[in-house]
């Protein structure tokens, strides 16, 4: 067994061979220990009850062409998701 693995195999045992064939069962318990310490957080949208008459007034009135004449694609996003 390689020094490395050995950290990671709790038990191991060698069961006889099945049937009376020429292989035997190999079996063994892995020694993982995981710990996710990770928040996630999700926002729900309600799109059904959105007011898509606001949002569309919104991008008339405030959406003008000069937006989409920058040379830079982050200033444009950035430009955007602020209007948003």
């Amino acid at each position: 067994m390689i020094d490395a693995a050995s950290d990671l195999l709790a038990q191991a045992s060698l069961s006889p061979s099945i049937a009376n064939l020429d292989h035997c069962v190999i079996s063994c318990n892995l020694a993982f220990n995981f710990i996710n310490n990770k928040n996630y957080s999700s926002k729900i949208r309600d799109y059904e009850n959105g007011n898509y008459e606001g949002l569309n007034a919104t991008l008339h009135n405030n959406m003008d062409t000069n937006i989409f004449n920058e040379p830079n694609i982050d200033v444009i996003v950035e430009k955007c998701n602020t209007l948003l």
